[in-house]
C-alpha cells in the first residue's frame, strides 16, 4: 500500500523542506505517485510559510537545510514546528548518521539516515500516517 494511501483523507499534504533541487524532485515524484499533494520548500522562509498556512499533514525536513545560506538551519527549523500552533505533524528527518541525535534531542517523530533510497522516507511516512501521527 501506498505511502499516502493509508490515510483516511484524499491527497495528504506533505512539506518537503531541501535546498537540494535534485532531492526535492525525486521526494516530489515519488510522494505524488503514492497519491500526496507536495508542499516544497527551498528556504526557511517559505518552510515557516507552508507550515503555518497550509497546515501539512507531515513533514519531511532534510537535515543539511540551511547550512548554506544563513545560520537557521533544519534543527532551529525542528524547535519552530514543535512549537507552533499547527503541531502535531509529524516529521521525518533525513541526514547523515551523526544528525540522529540532534533529531531525537529535538523530537522528531522519526529519522532516515543518508543515503537511504528515498522508498525508505516512503515506508517511513506509512508507519507515521498510518499510526495517525
Amino acid at each position: 500500500m501506498e505511502a499516502c494511501e493509508m490515510v483516511p483523507r484524499q491527497s495528504p499534504k506533505i512539506l518537503v523542506v531541501a535546498e537540494e533541487d535534485a532531492l526535492q524532485k525525486t521526494l516530489k515524484a515519488r510522494l505524488e505517485t503514492d497519491g500526496c499533494r507536495v508542499l516544497q520548500a527551498f528556504t526557511w522562509h517559505s518552510a515557516v510559510d507552508f507550515f503555518s498556512s497550509e497546515r501539512p499533514d507531515a513533514v519531511i525536513l532534510d537535515a543539511d537545510f540551511g547550512h548554506t545560506a544563513s545560520d537557521i538551519n533544519g534543527m532551529d527549523l525542528i524547535r519552530f514546528i514543535k512549537k507552533s500552533r499547527h503541531y502535531p505533524a509529524p516529521l521525518v528527518v533525513y541526514g547523515e548518521p551523526e544528525d540522529h541525535l540532534h533529531a531525537e534531542t529535538y523530537a522528531a517523530t522519526t529519522f532516515v539516515p543518508k543515503p537511504s533510497p528515498v522508498d525508505e522516507l516512503s515506508a517511513a511516512l506509512i508507519r507515521m500516517l498510518g499510526d495517525g501521527g
